[in-house]
């Protein structure tokens, strides 16, 4: 019943036979479903996932905003209803959709509002009994532009038949798809990236954001599925439904959410290192690497394992002994062992970072510009590097890499705290003292104070230029 269940149905008769379930299965369509292509540890992974997200309490939530808002519209259809709700079926077609900024997710009781779906069992206390979820997945709603256009909304709801309205979840909206919403006294707004929807509140009747033509037929939900992000991935399962059996209209719908991309799947993994779209590695390497996954032992050993074995007794006979593993390219034997996550993963180990922590002592804080209370009595120099080549002030930017900026010098004095930077093509000795020249011009016409003791690095600044001009200065 697992095969069936998970819509596996093309693979053979025999696996939808009951009581011999492995008969008439040919080795192509063995191959075929052993191919690789199958993930069979979605089922577990789904399961363990599914409590990551306490939808019970969602769906308790989304039940408990229908009671609350329900004295307002009065049951189906805005007309007071004092019986059950299945008393009168449900029309798709006439049941309005509530816009809820209070619901967790949507809520709807209809099956056919679904693009995708996966069937579960939520218990939800009602008033007088206790009702079930009994599924999660897409729904698709209809709203209508500014401009009178339809527009077709996706949104992440529960399935819960017991209900009389559809729940519409915002926030859920616009956590996946951007946007944002604006709430007035007499509507709201919806701005979407391409739209915006105005829903109107009727202060008289419900004081409810309500939209009553929000069915979407099903020849547009197949249009419209192959171009819809999967919303399970919100959820924290996955589009595959292994809880029930889906009928071939379902399956042609939901068939387009299969093909979205690993971004829509909360389980996903990657692809394999060893597949053979992977280009970086070399077949020997992924051959080894496969052989490694399999036997649980080292790539050496393993190498050692496929070359032939030679040994010389004391008689001096020589035997030679086949190879315990026989692989299909010859020269995964001698190749270069490729790194194994899982090996790398349990050889790590802690490591102490060689880091000393010093504290500054406060009386030796600025002792090299202390007491230096005059502008130009003591200027800290550097030199710097750029990378990236600047273009010059002049000129159209057609000068060649070398005849750009380079870099610079910088000049900091320790009484105002003043930064120049003097931007150079070469840091050589004759360039940096024509920019020092520039520096000291400069600030003799802003403050006319000349530059009294310079302090910098033996770099540039041991050159006998630049101690030439600053003795002749």
């Amino acid at each position: 019943m697992f095969f069936k269940h998970a819509g596996l149905l093309r693979f053979g008769r025999g696996v939808l036979n009951t009581r011999q379930p492995f008969v008439e299965l040919t080795k192509s369509t063995l191959n075929g479903f052993c191919d690789g292509s199958k993930d069979f540890l979605k089922l577990s992974r789904l399961l363990s996932h599914k409590h990551s997200i306490d939808h019970s309490q969602n769906a308790q939530e989304c039940l408990s905003r229908v009671h609350a808002i329900r004295g307002a519209f009065g049951g189906p259809q805005g007309k007071e209803n004092s019986g059950s709700l299945h008393d009168v079926p449900l029309d798709p077609k006439h049941v309005m959709l509530i816009w809820d900024t209070g619901a967790s997710y949507g809520l709807t009781p209809f099956r056919s509002d679904f693009i995708d779906y996966v069937a579960c069992t939520i218990p939800v206390r009602d008033v007088t009994r206790v009702n079930n979820v009994i599924g999660i997945g897409t729904t698709l709603h209809k709203f209508s532009d500014s401009k009178g256009n339809p527009v077709y909304l996706p949104c992440v709801s529960y399935h819960l038949p017991q209900t009389d309205v559809r729940l519409f979840s915002p926030q859920t909206y616009h956590q996946m798809h951007g946007g944002y919403s604006e709430v007035y006294g007499n509507c709201i707004k919806m701005l979407l990236n391409t739209s915006e929807i105005q829903i109107p509140i009727v202060r008289e009747k419900h004081n409810l954001p309500v939209v009553f033509d929000s069915y979407v037929s099903p020849k547009m939900k197949k249009t419209l599925a192959s171009s819809m992000c999967s919303g399970l991935c919100h959820t924290c399962l996955n589009a595959l439904d292994f809880f029930q059996d889906t009928s071939a209209e379902d399956r042609r719908i939901c068939a387009p959410l299969s093909h979205i991309g690993p971004e829509h799947y909360n389980s996903f993994c990657g692809p394999c290192v060893g597949a053979n779209a992977n280009e970086n590695l070399s077949a020997p390497q992924k051959e080894l690497l496969k052989w490694h996954w399999k036997l649980g032992i080292s790539m050496y050993r393993i190498q050692e394992m496929m070359r032939e074995r030679h040994y010389e007794e004391p008689n001096g006979n020589k035997t030679i002994l086949p190879a315990i593993i026989k692989p299909k390219l010859v020269s995964a034997r001698n190749c270069i062992v490729p790194p194994c996550q899982s090996c790398l993963l349990a050889r790590a180990r802690k490591r102490t970072p060689n880091v000393s922590r010093t504290r500054l002592l406060d009386d030796r804080e600025g002792a090299i510009t202390r007491d230096q209370y005059n502008v130009g009595d003591f200027v800290s120099t550097d030199q710097f590097i750029c990378k990236t080549p600047g273009r010059l002030p002049t000129g159209y930017g057609r000068e060649s890499q070398d005849r750009r900026f380079q870099g610079g010098t910088i000049y900091n004095d320790a009484a105002s705290g003043l930064i120049w930077v003097e931007n150079q093509v070469s840091l050589g000795a004759n360039e940096t003292v024509m920019g020092k020249a520039r520096f000291e011009q400069w600030l003799y016409d802003q403050c006319i104070c000349e530059v009294k003791h310079y302090h910098g690095d033996n770099g540039i600044f041991s050159a006998e230029e630049f101690r030439r001009d600053c003795e002749e200065k």
